[in-house]
């Protein structure tokens, strides 16, 4: 019978959620190529601040916290406090993938374009101002 003691499986856990991140700021890289300008580390920064949140959210399927980081990314840090959106994503009787898709659904597209217009700066690359909209 194979045994797997917590230290081994903290292990396991820290080096699985590593690869992830690996792979996701990948996609990102890839998905925003205007974010390479960013000051060094400032990209990780940010990339680890969302997958906080999405977490906070009860977010753990790879897909879903990679479309939150997308979203944030591409509308702001403080997008999920929108008052059309933090009740989607804070309804615990859908699932993570669910309130992504209901918050595409159900909020207009102006929303969108009005939160990432008036996203502020983020603490980690603080004077750049703005950046999402280029992206």
């Amino acid at each position: 019978m194979l045994v797997i003691r917590k230290q081994q499986f903290a292990h396991l856990a820290r080096t699985a959620h590593g690869k992830f991140l690996t792979a996701l700021m990948e996609e990102v890289e890839g998905r925003f190529p205007l974010l390479a300008f960013l000051p060094d580390g400032a990209l990780a920064r940010r990339v680890d601040r969302l997958v906080a949140q999405a977490g906070a959210y009860g977010f753990t399927d790879g897909a879903d916290v990679a479309a939150f980081v997308f979203l944030g990314l591409r509308l702001g840090r403080e997008f999920d406090r929108h008052p059309q959106i933090n009740p989607i994503l804070a309804d615990g009787r859908l699932s993570p993938a669910q309130r992504i898709e209901t918050m595409m659904e159900v909020v207009p597209a102006a929303v969108f374009d009005d939160i990432a217009a008036k996203a502020g700066p983020w603490p980690e690359d603080a004077p750049a101002a703005n950046w999402e909209h280029g992206a």
